[in-house]
């Protein structure tokens, strides 16, 4: 698995970790602050790798997360769908290679 997937995989985790939490307090606040460390770590690395579209798409997420976390937005139904949307939009801007090739590639590649 590619260092991108498995950011990826971190992001879903904690946006489960997110919905699990039902009242505000410090574990919804550890939960967002984990999701925005997540977010923002792909995007640093999407836009290190010359991914522009993936780098955009997580700072979509990361702007929603943001607003969560200074209070500007409050964390409900709504902006959970918001940050379900985003996420997979996430998804849909990770490039995938196919299986055959990831395993021909030697470890630097």
């Amino acid at each position: 698995m590619s260092t991108l997937e498995d950011q990826l995989n971190q992001i879903t985790l904690a946006l489960d970790d997110l919905r699990a939490t039902s009242t505000e307090g410090p574990e919804t606040r550890k939960a967002l602050d984990t999701l925005f460390r997540r977010t923002h770590n792909l995007k640093a690395a999407a836009a290190a790798d010359g991914l522009h579209d993936l780098s955009h798409a997580a700072h979509e997420l990361e702007s929603v997360l943001h607003s969560l976390r200074t209070g500007t937005s409050t964390l409900n139904d709504r902006a959970l769908q918001q940050l379900t949307k985003k996420s997979a939009a996430i998804s849909g801007s990770l490039p995938l290679v196919p299986a055959e090739i990831w395993n021909s590639l030697k470890a630097e590649e």
